[in-house]
């Protein structure tokens, strides 16, 4: 029997020993702090699946990673890894709980950060252009 797709998985929150982690392109991600969880999520209240959801060796979210949306633009991004994530919806918003807070940046400034993969619904990520 094969294993799930690790992308379905995307948004979930995992608990490994006393860390946090969150699925995201079907990879755990581990929150390194209180600060971050903040940052992202707007509380430390959130609901945990099961372990063991993926098999990869976790990366790490930056501490002080955050929510980010340019002051002329609707785009929102997560902003970790000295990277930016396009989040490609509202509804990806929803899936991934990131209810912290968006910090307003000149536009300027996100055009200077490397982009990442797009952060999609369900499936995975979304190839660059």
């Amino acid at each position: 029997m094969s294993r799930p797709n690790p992308n379905n998985f995307n948004g979930l929150f995992e608990k490994t020993g006393t860390s946090t982690c969150q699925i995201i392109f079907g990879e755990k991600h581990y929150i390194p702090d209180e600060n971050t969880l903040i940052n992202l999520y707007g509380s430390n209240d959130l609901t945990y699946t099961a372990t063991n959801l993926t098999t990869n060796i976790p990366s790490l979210l930056h501490s002080g990673a955050c929510l980010a949306s340019g002051i002329d633009s609707q785009f929102l991004y997560l902003i970790t890894n000295r990277r930016k994530y396009r989040v490609e919806s509202h509804d990806v918003m929803v899936q991934y709980n990131f209810l912290g807070r968006i910090h307003p940046v000149p536009d300027i400034i996100l055009e200077s950060i490397p982009s990442g993969k797009d952060i999609t619904l369900g499936g995975g990520p979304k190839p660059l252009d």
